[in-house]
């Protein structure tokens, strides 16, 4: 039954937003790792969890693989932080425990300018007893057309 709303489908793929005036865009994407980037590397498999995400020191999001998150931050220095096991949800006991030292969290300094969007791909992957978290600034051309295959986080 209809009430007479006209209300927008949620987006299910990448458009980009306009930058407010005097702030930046950081995009985050993750990925599910590649074949080819598995076998150079000789990571494990794609963690199947989601990563939690922090700016500046406070978590903001959760992301999973095949998905992005906009942020609209201030210009100037940001710290991102990527953890699988943020302490908020892991507990070191039972039989599921990584040892801390192979488990590290991923950082990455971003100096944004003012009316600037910036991308940031985040990888995770597991082994034996082990987590590898990547982040890396990646060129907007090569981040666009990856950002079309993603959906956003919720």
């Amino acid at each position: 039954m209809s009430q007479g709303l006209n209300i927008p489908l949620p987006q299910t793929g990448f458009t980009a937003s306009s930058i407010p005036n005097d702030k930046s865009h950081i995009y985050i994407l993750r990925l599910a790792p590649s074949p080819s980037w598995k076998t150079a590397l000789g990571a494990g498999a794609s963690w199947p969890r989601p990563v939690a995400l922090a700016a500046d020191g406070a978590y903001v999001s959760e992301i999973r693989d095949e998905t992005y998150l906009a942020l609209v931050v201030e210009p100037g220095v940001h710290e991102l932080l990527a953890d699988a096991l943020p302490p908020y949800r892991y507990v070191e006991r039972g039989s599921f425990v990584i040892d801390a030292g192979k488990r590290a969290p991923a950082s990455l300094r971003v100096e944004a300018g003012p009316d600037q969007a910036y991308f940031v791909q985040l990888l995770c992957t597991s082994g034996t007893g082990t987590l590898d978290t990547t982040l890396r600034q990646l060129p907007k051309e090569e981040a666009l057309p990856i950002l079309q295959k993603l959906r956003p986080v919720w």
